[in-house]
């Protein structure tokens, strides 16, 4: 039983951290051999007459690309954007000394992306990175849109099936498969370069100094999503020594960022996991603790403190369940390395310290899980008692039910499971086991010297059709068992219906069950 893991985030192609800027901020410059790229679009009064004629068309096409999204016809406003980019990116291959080529290329790059073009996009973006008069700005501002440019290209190939989609695997979903690390296809490889890129000049780009409202509200790509989504998609490769520094960048960069972090440091302690490397795992959760507590403990205060805004209570409880999930995960390994008193350990602890948890009851069933493999079905035992009695309701309950009910049987306490599994049965009649603690309990209830009850316990297995269907020659070995503890118990009738059941039972192929079928075929003719 693993933790509910909410931190869990599928990145690929239904991502979208474009990072638009398509209201860029006005910067200071009037003449000059290149106007920086982020510099607001000018008006065409500012330009020639050749210039202007050039570019009214495409000023036009922008125009009614806007009004088309804010009206919510989007086919519309995607050709719109097409055509507007087609005339920026004509205009600046016609005039290339032009001072505004830097602005024109970055906004061909935003429609192009817009239009739904994202190689288009990333040739623009390329042209301003490859401009020696492009300033630290400029380049800062084409490295977001390459980027963006080539994670939309990579989610629509993806999308298109050109390409594997990103699967985050954990060690456990992957169930021993061996690793196969290579090289990420060509657009995801391009964006983890210009994401890389992009990292070292995210602070010299203008829109990063925008209040955090505005550049949400402009779809500004965070430099940390990035980083994240680069980790992701190395991990999702098996590249798994380069994920894990990125992972580590990010923990060490943004250690109070509570989304960021609930999604780096499960993916973190993955590729220890997925490498079988224990010790590391180990060394990993211990590292980590410190720093996902510290920021637990002040998310959790900042909470508390008067005014304070629901996304505060948020982050709070989002840092406060990866703490639980880091220890969670530490007990969960040593289970996995089959040091069980230790995992035990560290699973009752968790439950302890964590009461409210909806892990609390899955802690507690690994905990006795530990137990049992440790050669100590007492404490085992004490830990299912504490489990149905504290959350009975609990996804685990009617598995440590079972699991209760055949310790007892194995203690010599019959009558003790025969009232655990009759309670799995009343709680849960259309559980999944139920065919197991049917016949079960007529085992327990025989052992107890009652033939007859035993006898119409076994009926009841056999009055369930999926408990048949499910092993019928092990259905025929319990049904002849029913109608001989029937027959010897003076109840002729009750063992002629269970060899009725028998002589005409589908699915039968194993020798000794096909011999069972046909003596009650034989008794049922001696009957008549």
């Amino acid at each position: 039983m693993s933790p509910s893991v909410t931190a869990w985030r599928a990145v690929g192609p239904g991502a979208a951290v474009v990072g638009l800027l398509l209201a860029a901020c006005a910067t200071t410059g009037g003449g000059g051999v290149a106007q920086p790229a982020d510099r607001r679009r000018p008006d065409l009064p500012a330009f020639e007459d050749a210039q202007r004629a050039m570019l009214r068309d495409a000023y036009e096409h922008a125009r009614l690309a806007d009004e088309a999204r804010a009206s919510g016809n989007l086919d519309q406003a995607r050709a719109e954007d097409r055509a507007a980019a087609d005339g920026f990116a004509r205009f600046v291959e016609t005039f290339p000394s032009s001072e505004w080529r830097l602005v024109f290329e970055r906004v061909a790059a935003e429609r192009y992306l817009l239009g739904g073009k994202p190689e288009a996009a990333a040739a623009q973006a390329r042209k301003i990175l490859d401009d020696p008069r492009a300033g630290e700005p400029s380049k800062a501002v084409a490295a977001r849109l390459l980027a963006a440019a080539w994670q939309s290209a990579a989610a629509a190939a993806a999308r298109d099936g050109a390409i594997e989609p990103l699967r985050l695997l954990t060690a456990a979903q992957r169930k021993g498969q061996e690793l196969r690390p290579r090289i990420p296809p060509e657009p995801w490889k391009r964006f983890v370069e210009a994401a890389d890129l992009y990292q070292r000049l995210a602070p010299q780009d203008p829109a990063q100094r925008l209040p955090p409202e505005e550049r949400a509200a402009a779809g500004v790509a965070d430099p940390g999503d990035l980083a994240l989504l680069a980790a992701e998609v190395e991990f999702s490769f098996d590249n798994l020594e380069d994920a894990r520094q990125r992972l580590d960048r990010i923990v060490q960069t943004w250690p109070g960022d509570s989304d960021r972090l609930a999604v780096a440091v499960p993916l973190y302690l993955e590729t220890f996991l997925l490498l079988r490397d224990d010790a590391g795992f180990e060394g990993a959760v211990g590292r980590l603790r410190p720093t996902v507590r510290a920021s637990a403990r002040e998310a959790a205060e900042a909470a508390r403190a008067p005014g304070a805004a629901p996304e505060q209570a948020r982050r709070a409880a989002v840092l406060s369940k990866l703490e639980e999930q880091l220890d969670y995960m530490a007990a969960g390994q040593l289970l996995a390395a089959g040091r069980f008193a230790e995992a035990a350990a560290g699973f009752e602890a968790f439950a302890a310290a964590n009461r409210a948890s909806p892990d609390a009851a899955g802690a507690l069933f690994n905990a006795a899980l530990a137990w049992d493999r440790a050669k100590d079905p007492r404490r085992a035992n004490a830990l299912r008692e504490q489990l149905l009695r504290e959350y009975p309701e609990a996804k685990v309950a009617p598995q440590a039910t079972l699991s209760l009910a055949a310790s007892r049987a194995r203690e010599g306490d019959h009558a003790g499971a025969v009232r655990l599994y009759d309670r799995y049965l009343q709680k849960w009649p259309k559980g999944p086991q139920r065919c197991l603690a049917r016949f079960n309990v007529g085992v327990e209830v025989e052992s107890l010297g009652n033939r007859l009850e035993a006898a119409q316990r076994y009926r009841t297995f056999a009055s369930d059709k999926a408990c048949i269907a499910e092993d019928p020659n092990g259905a025929v070995t319990t049904l002849t068992h029913a109608a001989d503890l029937f027959r010897r118990s003076g109840r002729r009738s009750d063992a002629v219906e269970m060899w009725k059941i028998v002589a005409t039972l589908p699915g039968v192929t194993d020798a000794a069950a096909r011999e069972k079928v046909e003596e009650a075929k034989r008794l049922l003719d001696q009957a008549r």
